[in-house]
């Protein structure tokens, strides 16, 4: 729910204060208007326990793999997003879809991606998209590959268009994960596991990213690796991983 400022109409954005999380005013420093942390959390309709989840000890049964294409070097805007869930040891749903980023896209990203102004043009915008994509992010453990780029578009974005989530969320990294794995690799991006695995790829689609990731994820669980070594929780608000739990040394391959 979108909190507004009384006095100005701006919008209230969690921020970190010296002693702690507060809502500022999105017009700041024009507007210097400020909201505990606790009356923002009732006003936009949640409670401290939603907003700041403990981490289950449970292993999910339900994973959403993700991937997402930024248009320039701010890497704080999506222009494009791939979602596959996995469940029951397959993929079984499957999204993709371009977004106006509404900011310019820099040469480097059009290239890398095949993104542009023109071929985004009359897509949703993010908090157009975002009733879409929140039931799906929030239905399992997010997976990603380098996730950190992900989850930090991901909390840039909903941070930017004043978007309440979670203010903590869990997730892992196929990246860390197929160092694991496959150790003997000489490199470990989604490209490289992707062709060593035989996995059908199409680089920076974000579509066939997210079920490059998918797939990976299978193949790891496949091969005995303990996701619990792997799980890391990421703070939405500040945009850094919290907590890391340390890898165990080994893991057995079928």
């Amino acid at each position: 729910m979108d909190v507004k400022c009384k006095k100005c109409q701006g919008h209230y954005l969690l921020r970190q204060g010296k002693y702690g999380l507060f809502a500022g005013c999105s017009n700041f420093p024009r507007c210097r208007s400020t909201m505990k942390l606790a009356e923002f959390l009732k006003a936009s309709g949640q409670t401290e326990a939603s907003f700041f989840p403990k981490p289950s000890q449970e292993l999910p049964t339900r994973y959403v793999a993700f991937d997402v294409e930024s248009p320039n070097k701010a890497n704080d805007r999506m222009s494009a997003i791939g979602v596959a869930v996995v469940e029951d040891g397959g993929i079984v749903e499957e999204f993709y879809t371009t977004v106006d980023p509404e900011v310019h896209f820099d040469p480097f990203n059009i290239q890398l991606t095949g993104l542009s102004e023109a071929v985004v043009a009359g897509s949703p915008t993010f908090p157009e998209l975002w009733p879409t994509l929140e039931p799906l992010l929030s239905s399992g453990l997010l997976i990603a590959h380098n996730a950190p780029f992900d989850m930090s578009v991901l909390a840039k974005c909903l941070r930017d268009y004043n978007l309440p989530w979670r203010g903590i969320s869990s997730y892992a990294c196929t990246f860390q994960m197929g160092c694991r794995c496959y150790p003997e690799l000489p490199g470990h991006k989604l490209s490289t596991l992707c062709d060593h695995c035989h996995i059908s790829l199409d680089h920076h689609h974000a579509g066939s990213d997210s079920r490059g990731c998918a797939l990976l994820l299978l193949d790891y669980l496949a091969h005995g690796i303990d996701l619990r070594d792997f799980l890391r929780q990421y703070d939405m608000v500040n945009m850094r991983t919290i907590r890391a739990h340390k890898p165990a040394a080994s893991v057995g391959k079928a």
